[in-house]
């Protein structure tokens, strides 16, 4: 990753519930959220963020949800 120092950063499990509601009940197994540091090279400039391609998520499929994203 350019501007990456470092070995990858670990996910870090910062909440975690028994179920996710859906609109037609519950989830029926635990669901988490994770932060994930990733440090940066002094003196570089962010140019881009690419996040992972997580295919077709409709439905009741995996997906990725982006809360916060800081620098600094």
């Amino acid at each position: 990753m350019a501007g990456h120092e470092g070995p990858e950063s670990a996910n870090v499990q910062v909440a975690g519930v028994n179920y996710a509601n859906y609109p037609t009940g519950s989830s029926g197994h635990e669901v988490f959220v994770f932060e994930q540091s990733v440090p940066l090279a002094a003196g570089k400039t962010i140019e881009a963020v690419t996040l992972p391609s997580l295919g077709d998520v409709a439905g009741y499929n995996a997906a990725l949800h982006i809360f916060a994203l800081a620098v600094g």
